[in-house]
């Protein structure tokens, strides 16, 4: 199935325009169809549940698409009969009924990335869904849903972890401190950091990113930084998942890559709301999905 952009269009690709929850919901709707999606039930305005498909060995995964006022809400499900559902409050987006508001959809036949951003608060979030690309495409449990950010493991959920199959395990739950960067005791994957910015955090007092010293190379990092050009430095989006606990790790502990996050890029961390970024190497247009530590989509 094709990959299917909803963007708003040439040239500027600014989002496409809806003012109600009814046109959101539509939109969405016919994008994940186009990509190759199932819809399962359909409420206007309230409710979608779709079902995406892996094209190898068919294996599947339910997302939900809820409206209440102004709020969408994504949660993922492990079966069609909505018995194991993903946490409920974590991946929203706001928009403003009877206003302005510009959404960016790209998915194709089992995954997607969603951005929603309101012109009147100047608020935008990023949300990614489904498959990864799977580097064993045996795994029928090896999708998520997430928040595209450079701090993603804290927003992250595995349908099923790798390390023992417990259903939509938060991935910053197996490391220590993993929100807290202000210690230097903080473990953290800095996969979903931007390119320029993965490294150990150092210098005078203990090391931890808000550290001022002049010896700390990676400050703040975690809020992204561009490269020595003035420009952003596009590269992938994916996590390490761990094992089941953030204590009981040792020199032969191994961490789990289950594939790339698709559509979601690494780079745009410093960038502005909805900001747009041509990837000078692939001509990718990426998205940043909202201000400081918000990370990117492909939108063409």
């Amino acid at each position: 199935m094709p990959t299917i952009y909803v963007n708003g269009g040439s040239p500027n690709y600014t989002g496409a325009i809806f003012t109600n929850a009814n046109e959101l919901l539509a939109l969405i709707k016919q994008g994940l169809e186009d990509a190759g999606w199932a819809t399962i039930t359909y409420d206007v305005g309230v409710n979608l549940f779709a079902k995406g498909t892996t094209l190898v060995n068919a294996h599947s995964c339910w997302v939900e698409f809820a409206i209440s006022g102004g709020t969408l809400t994504i949660r993922g499900w492990l079966e069609e009969a909505k018995t194991n559902g993903s946490p409920n409050s974590i991946h929203t987006h706001t928009f403003t009924p009877e206003g302005t508001n510009r959404l960016w959809l790209t998915a194709d036949e089992d995954s997607g990335c969603i951005c929603i951003f309101s012109d009147s608060t100047g608020i935008s979030a990023g949300t990614h869904f489904g498959f990864l690309q799977r580097i064993d495409p045996t795994d029928p449990w090896s999708w998520m849903i997430g928040r595209i950010r450079s701090d993603g493991h804290n927003f992250a959920y595995s349908a099923k972890a790798k390390h023992n199959n417990v259903n939509w395990r938060q991935l910053g739950l197996d490391y220590s401190l993993v929100t807290d960067f202000n210690t230097a005791s903080q473990v953290i994957p800095i996969t979903t950091f931007d390119l320029t910015c993965h490294g150990k955090p150092g210098g005078t007092g203990g090391g931890s990113y808000l550290n001022t010293s002049s010896a700390n190379a990676f400050l703040r990092v975690q809020e992204g930084r561009r490269n020595y050009n003035n420009q952003a430095a596009i590269s992938q989006y994916y996590y390490l998942e761990g094992i089941g606990a953030s204590t009981g790790y040792s020199v032969n502990s191994r961490l789990y890559f289950r594939g790339l996050v698709k559509f979601a890029f690494c780079g745009v961390a410093s960038e502005a709301d909805v900001a747009q970024v041509l990837d000078s190497l692939t001509g990718n247009r990426v998205l940043s999905t909202g201000g400081t530590m918000w990370q990117g989509m492909r939108i063409l």
